[in-house]
């Protein structure tokens, strides 16, 4: 390696450090993230008692209970279900479709064919005429 690419990784190092001490001072620490529950010590998490202590009970009621979760994952299926229906069936119309295109398209090839053949054999005749008349 020559002495101008090691200047230049040097240089491209201290590029980088610099980035890294600005984000730095961003980043959470240990001590920042003490405060928090981890899987290991649940005990950060809140529980029905912690959140009876911090409001009344008619304030509980703005809570989203087991219940409530249920009910809504419900209506989010049935939403869902709607949703899947209504492109089956677009898909089901375009399909059909399709398939209506195909069969008319497959009608006016074969009416070409017969065209063209047609025309051909009325071609060769031309042709052979041609060449008798020559002769």
């Amino acid at each position: 390696m020559t002495s101008k690419q090691l200047e230049e990784r040097v240089k491209n190092i201290d590029e980088r450090t610099a980035r890294i001490e600005q984000i730095l001072p961003t980043l959470a620490t240990k001590d920042d993230l003490k405060g928090f529950p981890t899987k290991d010590d649940p005990k950060g998490f809140a529980t029905k008692d912690d959140l009876k202590g911090f409001a009344t009970k008619d304030d509980l009621s703005a809570f989203a209970t087991k219940q409530d979760v249920r009910e809504e994952g419900e209506r989010t299926r049935q939403q869902i279900n709607a949703v899947a229906e209504r492109i089956e069936s677009t898909v089901k119309g375009i399909s059909e479709g399709h398939d209506a295109t195909k069969t008319h398209v497959e009608s006016n090839l074969n009416d070409v064919r017969t065209t063209l053949g047609s025309h051909d054999r009325r071609i060769m005749k031309l042709e052979a005429a041609s060449l008798k008349r020559k002769l």
